[in-house]
């Protein structure tokens, strides 16, 4: 087994042991502490969960700038480009950008509830989509393992994204004394997110190994 090969297996160790452990104590604070413990929230930010999923967005944008300082990485403004946008969203994160400005956006606009946290999702959407056509094209200069790997991850945070958009009905439901479904939508949303910034960081991670090893840049392009 390659150096290559063990790095990712252990991003999938890591990825599935962080979100069990993750999601074991989210269901346990929800169901069996009658969720008094605002830490023990996978959703909620400022705990060791949110800094978890920041942390990996931040490995992921760590390995992306790696790359762009490969010179026989091809296009490498363009890699770079993608380094800059994972840092960005690492940052927005931590400090909660995205949510400020959905909360300035429901304010204006005084949206329905179950729909104002969620607007960033739509402000958000052309940022998204220009960060994973990035990716994708990341994946396909790529050596094939890593590539999977890659777009593994990215499929994870588009599932999560999916999940963040059930909120809206999740959060009718909660208006209506139904509350377990929307906060469990939350557990599963952040393990999402959780699995695919590990898994892309992994893949990065690895194309980066590879280029230091072969010395070249197994374009997969068609």
């Amino acid at each position: 087994m390659t150096a290559e090969h063990r790095l990712l297996r252990t991003a999938v160790v890591l990825a599935a042991a962080g979100v069990a452990l993750q999601t074991f104590i989210h269901v346990f604070n929800l169901f069996v502490l009658n969720d008094r413990y605002y830490h023990l929230d996978a959703s909620a930010e400022k705990t060791v969960f949110a800094w978890a999923s920041s942390a990996a967005t931040f490995a992921a944008a760590c390995a992306a700038l790696l790359l762009a300082a490969t010179p026989t990485v091809a296009r490498r403004g363009v890699m770079l480009i993608l380094g800059l946008l994972l840092a960005q969203l690492s940052l927005d994160d931590f400090v909660e950008i995205h949510e400020r400005l959905g909360v300035a956006v429901d304010d204006a606009l005084d949206l329905p509830e179950a729909v104002g946290p969620r607007i960033w999702v739509l402000l958000y959407m052309p940022l998204l989509a220009f960060t994973a056509l990035l990716l994708v094209w990341s994946a396909r200069q790529a050596p094939p393992r890593a590539a999977r790997y890659q777009l593994a991850g990215l499929g994870l945070l588009v599932l999560g994204v999916i999940s963040e958009g059930f909120g809206v009905f999740t959060k009718l439901l909660q208006e209506h004394g139904i509350e377990s479904p929307h906060r469990l939508r939350a557990g599963v949303e952040e393990g999402f997110e959780l699995a695919g910034w590990i898994i892309l960081a992994a893949g990065l991670t690895a194309t980066f190994y590879a280029r230091q090893v072969s010395g070249t840049f197994l374009s997969r392009d068609r």
